[in-house]
């Protein structure tokens, strides 16, 4: 048996790519959960502006071949660092985000270092980033200077607390979107927004 060992090059926050040069990069932005409506989701429920997919749900974004540009946010990575697992073959939340541009924090930091990465840093602006990735998903979405916010496919706010993956293609009742979208909401606050549960 061939066992091949990944050799990892370890990134750090300072040769990463940085929030920062989002400022200013789009008026509208999509943002999309994994709640059960995923599932239904096409290229029809987006116009123009930033897509950002959070963590699965980056696997259906990209099968829409959508013209926009679009950031994957993994953020729910090992807490424990250095990780060395496989990350292409990894049980945690991350998946392969593609061509995407990949938000990590310091949880995630690991994650993928192969791929093109975006730091999150804790700051006043964005606050902390380990709080649930909606949350950090809708503050990166003001850091930009986003004017509007589409919340796609969070279907709790509904009421709906069942989780979509499309990888599997299965779902799944995820009791922590209960308390979430309430956080969410707070995190809305003050930000032209309205959601839409696909179907």
């Amino acid at each position: 048996m061939n066992i091949m060992v990944h050799q990892r090059s370890r990134q750090t926050e300072q040769t990463m790519r940085q929030i920062d040069e989002l400022r200013g990069i789009a008026d509208v932005v999509y943002i999309v959960g994994r709640g059960e409506s995923l599932r239904h989701l096409t290229a029809g429920y987006f116009g123009a502006g930033l897509v950002i997919a959070l963590n699965r749900a980056i696997v259906k974004v990209r099968s829409l071949g959508l013209p926009n540009m679009v950031l994957s946010m993994q953020k729910d990575g090992n807490y424990k660092t250095p990780c060395n697992r496989d990350c292409y073959n990894c049980n945690l939340f991350g998946v392969d985000p593609g061509g995407s541009p990949l938000l990590v924090n310091w949880q995630s930091q690991d994650c993928f270092p192969d791929k093109d990465r975006i730091w999150m840093r804790d700051h006043a602006e964005l606050g902390n980033t380990k709080l649930p990735s909606a949350v950090v998903a809708v503050r990166l979405a003001q850091f930009i200077g986003a004017q509007s916010i589409v919340m796609l496919c969070f279907d709790s706010v509904a009421g709906n607390y069942n989780g979509y993956d499309p990888v599997t293609d299965t779902t799944e009742y995820y009791q922590p979107y209960s308390n979430h979208w309430k956080l969410t909401e707070e995190a809305l606050q003050g930000t032209k927004y309205h959601h839409v549960i696909c179907g």
